[in-house]
Order: structure tokens, then C-alpha cells, then sequence
């Protein structure tokens, strides 16, 4: 079966079972890349959306990097 074919399926499922197959799919893939998820625990999410020091961070050594180019 394709996503394309899955798709239809997981839209018609009810919230429970919509949330059962995103925790499914979110332990294949932590199995795939080695992570282990301990129930009642937070983990870390890491993702560029309202990463503003970062982007600080970034625009920072992009203006020392230009200001060394006028040099």
C-alpha cells in the first residue's frame, strides 16, 4: 500500500486512533534512528521554527563574515 492509498484511510479514523498511529509512526522511526522514547518524559524537539537566538547566532557570524570581506 502507498501513502497515497494511506492516506484516505488515517483521514477517516477517529482522534483516538489518529493519535495511536502518530505514536506508532513516531517509535518506527525513533527505532530507526536509534532514540529511545521513555514514557512520561519529555524529550527534546528540535526544529527552526521560533528559533530566534539561533537565528541571532546566524546573522551574527554572516555580518562578521561580510565585514572581514570588506576588509
Amino acid at each position: 500500500m502507498t501513502v497515497t492509498e494511506l492516506l484516505p484511510t488515517l483521514k477517516a479514523l477517529n482522534h483516538k486512533e489518529k493519535i495511536r498511529a502518530i505514536q506508532f509512526l513516531a517509535n518506527e522511526v525513533a527505532k530507526e534512528e536509534n532514540v529511545v522514547f521513555v514514557e512520561n518524559q519529555e524529550h527534546e524537539f528540535i526544529s527552526q521554527t521560533n528559533s530566534f537566538e539561533a537565528s541571532r547566532v546566524l546573522q551574527k557570524l554572516l555580518d562578521e563574515r561580510k565585514a572581514d570581506a570588506i576588509k
